[in-house]
């Protein structure tokens, strides 16, 4: 550089201190204090240590970029100001910084920092003599205009610009923004929305914003994040991390250095602190401590409630003005958010809540309970019953939480949408309002509190509290007055409820049918009438009444529908997907299981007791189509939603499929074990299933080689209807087949297929046909043995009935190996089989020219009998006509006339 350049240049530097005493001559505080700490305003940021790259970030700041004016809003400590400085230093655009502070909020502060920024960035000062007069403002703007072109951007970054509120700075930016420069790009980073009229921007196409719903972190972020930290979290527990601090880069970050010292990083993911360095210490100072005492004592008041309103804040407060505070505390992100879709409606972050829950928590145990029973009754006149009861329990209100139970709120939470969980039920259950309260009062109480306790799977605890009140359906006499009355039958009905659970659990039929009857005369058409309905169909399953139980769900499933009740819809479905598993109607099940698994997409709030019959029903159908690796995944699922307390039945319904399962895969002493394990299965609450589970019993010691004699076996008296009566005759003539005696078992498999009252179900139908075939085999009658696999695959195969064919195909081996035909219909895999087969020469099958159908083939099987058309018809269940279709067909595509040559071609093409 020249001397003569260089004199410029102080010339220039020189005019612009002239300037800036000029401008900043009423504001010596700000001009003592420019010079060097001023200077670090306009230089771009660092990147903060173990910095994570957000790529999406940058991207999206690129795109927003490209117009006038960019803004990126959101709460403090969010990341704004490291996105916009990782941007600039690796896009390497020409920039011009400037990091505000509150005491810049004036226009000749605000306008020297801009001035200074351009130099720095390269715009020198306008040329020729300059006005100390003239606002400096009209100056910067001038040098922008003469500088910026749109061959060469400048980009205009003022961090922190929430504190530029005075009016000239503001209409001189909107002067600058409105009619935008060519090739100018500012970008405002703030905490809340600049006072400017962005409106006017959005419909002018010249406004691109980033919010802190952008800037949260995502799960991958989270992930680098932990990684720069050196700290590894189970995916359940960086889910928690992630919810509890939302994505807050600042919350996120100060959570894992302290994980980083802690020797067990899990815990702290739960932990809440307020020492030095935490999360805690970080909102109480940096964002609680910037609010006045008006706001943070309407935040602390109101910190129990999940949403808070103006008017709901008011009423906890007893105090005005919660609208305006709220909106204010949501515009200037301090923590506040509004619900979206939710007018007027604001939450909390939950870290937030966390600081000001703890602060509250240094107030008096019956000053906060003060302020949950104003919230509850806010909430109660508002019609808000679950939130209403939430905050009653929470104040121990407890005449006010029972009544808010009889009112609705009990069938909405556990019998409706399940919409929220309310906190320390346990509490209600166990709370008392003493000897001295009027009689009524203590027995309303616990009517309620019986109906919760069962509810939540305190059976024990429900059952006491009915010992106190009589079997009288109104036991509090309900009064003369018309609310009286009413408010007596409500109770009854929760009273009624729990006494349902109750018998149902210890198989009490005649008193369950009578309560039942009861709910149904109150409430029939209502959620209690459904509830009822649903548990008589279960117990029509459990006793084998299948009609009944079918009538009886089907009714309840419409009326859980049209009432918008999720939890009963899916315990509907459920149990008639177990019901059709049973028979085998696989279809039919499975349809109610998608049904099922729709309902429960669309409530994820669903959980425990409201699912597990769909899990069983999903588990079973699984077992039933041989899908074992899926049976375990559902079984996984009942496993943890299962309390066997609650539903013995489902229980037992439980440990007999795991048996089943064992007992197809040759488990028979852990298939013994999942039964004996199960205490369960010797209680009154399962009904039929008690007796099913010692058929399965007396069938795994067959296997085993130690059959259970005719005198072991349940006897007539002790089966409680033909349906099990057909699984104990199956298990029945397994032990004389283990035994020897093949006359014996051969006529109880036919009691079992010829059963009319009712008739074997397909599974059951099923695995007596295979028995049957191995009495066969083991007789020496190869072709019956043939004709009854053949008959046991299209069975299962008209029904998807597989389970059978996986337990049966060891034990059928031998036959399988010298009928390849019988191995390429078989329905599970059988790969050893066919290496068996090929290995002993068999050739594959000849082909036709036109071939025959599944049902001819069958039929031709059965023509390697002496059975005649008619016998063939009733095996095969169809018409004795259907059978000679079948057999003309047989007899035109083999090119034979009768039936000896049929059954000749047929061995000569290896169809048999």
């Amino acid at each position: 550089m020249s001397a003569t350049d260089k004199t410029s240049t102080l010339d220039a530097g020189t005019t612009v201190e002239k300037r800036r005493h000029a401008h900043l001559d009423g504001n010596r505080g700000c001009w003592t204090l420019y010079s060097v700490f001023k200077a670090r305003k306009l230089v771009v940021p660092s990147l903060p240590p173990r910095h994570v790259a957000r790529p999406r970030l940058t991207a999206a700041l690129d795109a927003a970029t490209r117009g006038p004016l960019t803004v990126i809003a959101a709460g403090p400590a969010s990341g704004k100001t490291v996105l916009v400085a990782e941007w600039v230093r690796s896009r390497r655009v020409r920039t011009a910084w400037v990091s505000l502070e509150p005491e810049d909020n004036t226009a000749g502060a605000f306008w020297v920092l801009v001035g200074d920024a351009l130099e720095r960035a390269g715009l020198g000062p306008v040329q020729g003599e300059t006005d100390p007069r003239r606002p400096l403002s009209d100056e910067t703007l001038e040098r922008l205009a003469g500088a910026v072109s749109h061959d060469e951007p400048l980009y205009l970054v003022l961090d922190d610009a929430h504190v530029l509120t005075a009016s000239t700075i503001i209409g001189q930016l909107d002067a600058l923004l409105r009619l935008p420069l060519e090739g100018l790009h500012v970008v405002l980073a703030a905490r809340s929305d600049p006072i400017l009229p962005l409106h006017r921007y959005r419909m002018a196409g010249h406004l691109a914003e980033l919010r802190a719903v952008d800037m949260a972190m995502t799960a991958a972020e989270v992930d680098a994040m932990l990684a720069v930290h050196g700290l590894k979290l189970d995916e359940a527990t960086r889910e928690v991390l992630t919810a509890r601090t939302e994505g807050w880069v600042a919350g996120l970050r100060l959570s894992m250095v302290r994980m980083e010292a802690s020797g067990e990083p899990e815990r702290f993911v739960n932990a809440f602190a307020m020492d030095r360095g935490s999360v805690g210490e970080y909102l109480l100072e940096e964002v609680l401590a910037a609010l006045d005492a008006p706001a943070r004592r309407l935040l602390i008041r109101t910190s129990p409630c999940e949403l808070v309103s103006g008017p709901l804040a008011d009423a906890i407060c007893e105090d005005g003005g919660g609208t305006a505070t709220l909106e204010r505390l949501a515009e200037t992100n301090s923590f506040v958010t509004p619900v979206p879709h939710s007018e007027g409606w604001f939450r909390y972050h939950p870290l937030m809540r966390e600081v000001l829950v703890h602060l509250l928590a240094s107030e008096p145990v019956e000053s906060r309970r003060v302020l949950d029973a104003r919230a509850a009754r806010w909430h109660d006149d508002a019609g808000n019953a679950i939130e209403a009861l939430h905050h009653a329990v929470q104040a121990r209100a407890w005449p006010h939480a029972a009544d808010l139970l009889a009112r609705g709120a009990f069938a909405r939470l556990f019998l409706s949408d399940g919409e929220r969980a309310v906190r320390n039920l346990d509490t209600f259950v166990a709370g008392s309002i003493g000897d001295r309260a009027p009689v009524r009062a203590r027995l309303e109480l616990a009517a309620a509190q019986a109906a919760v306790a069962a509810a939540t799977g305190d059976l024990p605890a429900a059952q006491k509290l009915l010992e106190t009140l009589s079997d009288d359906p109104d036991p509090w006499g309900g009064g003369s007055d018309a609310k009286g009355i009413l408010a007596g039958l409500s109770y009854a009905v929760l009273a009624d409820y729990a006494r349902l659970l109750v018998a149902t659990r210890d198989g009490q039929e005649a008193a369950a049918e009578t309560v039942a009857e009861r709910l149904l005369a109150t409430d029939g058409d209502g959620p209690f009438g459904v509830f009822a309905l649903t548990q008589l169909g279960a117990t029509d399953i459990w006793l084998g009444r299948s009609e009944q139980a079918g009538e009886r769900l089907l009714t309840a499933l419409e009326r859980a529908r049209a009432l918008g009740m999720a939890p009963l819809e899916l315990e509907c479905t459920g149990l008639l997907a177990i019901e059709h598993c049973s028979w085998g109607h696989v279809s039919r099940a499975e349809e109610l299981v998608v049904e099922g698994a729709k309902v429960l997409r669309a409530n994820p709030q669903l959980r425990g007791r409201q699912t597990t019959a769909h899990h069983v029903a999903a588990a079973e159908l699984a077992m039933t189509k041989g899908d074992l690796d899926g049976f375990e995944v559902e079984m996984a699922r009942v496993e943890e939603v299962l309390d066997p307390e609650m539903e013995p039945a489902l229980s037992s319904t439980r440990s007999l499929m795991r048996a089943k399962a064992l007992q197809a895969t040759g488990h028979h002493e852990a298939a013994r074990a999942a039964i004996l394990d199960d205490p369960t299965l010797t209680a009154r609450g399962s009904y039929n299933l008690v007796a099913i589970g010692r058929a399965m019993l007396a069938e795994s010691a067959s296997q085993t080689g130690h059959p259970v004699h005719l005198d072991n076996f349940p006897t007539s008296e002790d089966e409680p209807n033909e349906y099990v009566a057909n699984i104990v005759g199956l298990a029945h003539a397994r032990a004389e087949l283990a035994e020897g005696d093949l006359e014996g078992a051969e006529r109880l498999v036919r009691r079992v297929v010829t059963a009319s009252a009712p008739a074997a179900s397909l599974p059951v139908l099923v695995e007596a046909v295979l028995v049957g075939s191995e009495v066969a085999l083991a007789a020496g009658d190869e072709g019956r043995a043939v004709e009854q696999v053949v008959h046991a695959i299209d069975l299962g195969r008209g029904g998807g009935v597989v389970l059978p064919f996986v337990e049966a195909g060891p034990r059928l081996m031998p036959l399988l190996a010298r009928h390849s035909t019988l191995v390429e219909r078989w329905p599970v895999p059988l790969d050893h089989v066919s290496e068996q087969t090929a290995a002993s020469g068999d050739a594959t099958p000849s082909r036709l020219p036109e071939p025959l159908t599944d049902r001819e083939m069958s039929v031709l099987r059965w023509l390697t009998t002496m059975m005649s058309v008619a016998e063939i018809a009733d095996e095969l269940c169809v018409s004795s006509n259907t059978v000679k279709t079948h057999v003309a067909a047989i007899y035109r595509k083999l090119g034979v006339a009768r039936r000896r040559d049929a059954v000749a071609r047929g061995r000569e093409l290896r169809l048999l």
